[in-house]
């Protein structure tokens, strides 16, 4: 171990610090001289700094003075504010505010800093009990005398929403340069839509975005109000109201991952682009979810398992392409609402697991099928404007509708065609030579 370069064991020591807190280091100091000597000259060890009710005042102000002028990661809980022996150890802290890099603090110790030291070095903030009085005057003192030619340092951002809903404080910390974003709201108040989209269009460059604990007003948004993310890779919503509201306003072409918790949603394909709903819509979300589809062009799996897709028309009006997802993907402006043209162009999978109208169904296999002739809804041959032939494979509800001719035209313009119905599952089971005594049992034991 002896012969391990400084710096490595530096990189490994951080680690630990990070994993278990400032007191790894002493028991690292025992080691072997060598092993001391890495951490009495690594400052930046000591810039890990954790303050907590349980933090003894004396040994903060020394490993302050350890850290000498090192980038700091600094912990603080609000509890901790409150202890006056704490108190010389949070003056230090704030005194190096132009040191840290990274935060996770109070809002209240925040509002004792200023963003003049903070912009050029902050790299990630996460703020904890927003909800807290905003000072404003203190912490913006002087940034307007003094503008900086760069954006500011800041790429990590973690905030209430109560916090973020505030005009200068979006300004200045909303900015381009933002990569990750995480905003907590409020468990009880509503708000409009309009204002979290507002956020969003100040971070275009976003690549992770979380959006918790927030109550959206029941208005439908307008057309007009859509967020381009086209940087976005991964998207979280958990316990969000009517979240097909958000997710039809927002446009993002290059995502992987989406999850949408506590409703049984989850994509995480790192290659591939896919999107899975089971059961979890409403009627009333079909059209949010078209609007959402349009702004996939790279949508390749969609498998949508709910009893709403086979709802009465009588009620809720006759099937468009605008509240129904086959009659969309038939369509030559299904995506109307988003990119424009055809409704994910890109698909090559469809899963459809409910008693839906086969001839919608067929209709979209003619115009998309791999095997199908190149011809547009309206019967004209053009490659340049016609209807995407990448459907290969279908799954869906296919003996129970159509004739024999028609089901078997359906299953010759694809390279699959799985029927889901009871009878054809069984069949499958015993084609391939499988039993099926076991999924017999498991349904008898959970039945």
């Amino acid at each position: 171990m002896i012969d391990i370069p400084p710096e490595i064991l530096a990189s490994a020591f951080e680690v630990g610090v990070l994993t278990w807190g400032i007191c790894y280091l002493p028991p690292i100091c025992l080691v072997c001289k060598e092993w001391n000597q890495v951490v009495i000259n690594t400052p930046h060890l000591w810039g890990i700094i954790e303050i907590t009710t349980n933090s003894d005042g004396k040994f903060l102000l020394d490993q302050i003075a350890r850290a000498k002028a090192a980038p700091l990661t600094i912990f603080v809980t609000k509890d901790a504010l409150n202890s006056r022996s704490l108190a010389p150890a949070i003056k230090g802290i704030v005194a190096l505010s132009p040191n840290w890099i990274a935060a996770t603090v109070p809002q209240t110790l925040l509002n004792r800093c200023r963003w003049i030291n903070l912009r050029d070095s902050l790299l990630e903030l996460s703020i904890t009990n927003a909800s807290d009085t905003l000072d404003s005057l203190h912490f913006f003192d002087g940034i307007t005398q003094t503008p900086s030619l760069r954006p500011p340092a800041l790429r990590h951002l973690s905030v209430d929403y109560t916090y973020v809903y505030h005009g200068e404080w979006d300004d200045y910390f909303l900015t381009p340069s933002i990569q990750t974003l995480n905003i907590n709201g409020s468990n009880y108040d509503q708000v409009p839509l309009s204002s979290t989209l507002d956020q969003l269009s100040k971070t275009p460059n976003v690549r992770q975005l979380s959006i918790h604990h927030i109550h959206y007003q029941p208005i439908l948004p307008e057309r007009s109000m859509v967020v381009y993310l086209d940087s976005l890779l991964s998207l979280t919503v958990d316990w969000v109201e009517f979240p097909s509201f958000l997710l039809s306003s927002i446009s993002c072409r290059n995502l992987k991952s989406l999850t949408i918790d506590p409703c049984p949603i989850r994509v995480v394909q790192p290659q591939a682009s896919s999107l899975k709903l089971e059961e979890c819509m409403n009627v009333e979300d079909i059209p949010n979810l078209i609007r959402f589809l349009a702004r996939l062009p790279n949508l390749a799996v969609l498998a949508l398992i709910s009893d709403v897709l086979d709802y009465c028309p009588e009620y809720y009006g006759p099937y468009t392409d605008e509240n129904d997802i086959l009659t969309a993907l038939a369509s030559p402006t299904g995506a109307r609402s988003g990119i424009g043209g055809w409704l994910c162009p890109s698909l090559r999978e469809l899963d459809i697991e409910a008693e839906i109208s086969f001839q919608h169904l067929l209709d979209v296999v003619v115009l998309r099928g791999c095997n199908s002739h190149d011809v547009e809804s309206n019967g004209t041959s053009d490659l340049a404007t016609g209807p995407p032939k990448t459907l290969q494979t279908v799954i869906a509800y296919i003996c129970g509708e159509g004739t024999k001719e028609s089901r078997e035209q359906l299953r010759s313009l694809v390279e699959e065609a799985y029927c889901t119905c009871t009878g054809c599952c069984f069949e499958n089971f015993t084609l391939t030579g499988e039993s099926i005594f076991l999924d017999i049992e498991m349904i008898l034991l959970t039945g």
